[in-house]
C-alpha cells in the first residue's frame, strides 16, 4: 500500500512536470507564431516594395526611350517617300 502511494505521488509529480512542459511549449509556439507572422509580413512588404521599384524603373526607362526617340530625326521609309511623291505631298508619314 505504501509503495502504491509512493508511485502515485511520483506520477503526480511527473504529470505536473508534463503540464509545465506543455505550458512552456504553448508559450514558445505562440512566440514563434508571432515571429513568423512578422517575418512573412516583412517579406510581403519587401516584395511589394521591389515591385514598385521595378515599375518605377520601367516607367523611367520608357520615359528616357521616348525622350531619346523624340530628339532623333526619324528615318522615312521608302513606302512613305513614295506615298508622299505620288500624292503630291498630301500623304503624311507617321
Amino acid at each position: 500500500m505504501l509503495w502504491q502511494l509512493y508511485e502515485l505521488e511520483a506520477a503526480r509529480v511527473k504529470i505536473a512536470s508534463y503540464e509545465d512542459w506543455i505550458v512552456r511549449e504553448k508559450d514558445l509556439y505562440e512566440r514563434e507564431k508571432v515571429n513568423w507572422q512578422a517575418a512573412i509580413e516583412n517579406e510581403r512588404k519587401a516584395t511589394d516594395l521591389a515591385r514598385e521599384q521595378t515599375k518605377l524603373a520601367e516607367d523611367k526607362a520608357l520615359l528616357y526611350k521616348q525622350l531619346y526617340e523624340s530628339l532623333l530625326p526619324r528615318k522615312r521609309s521608302v513606302g512613305c517617300i513614295l506615298g508622299t511623291i505620288f500624292s503630291l505631298g498630301i500623304y503624311r508619314c507617321k
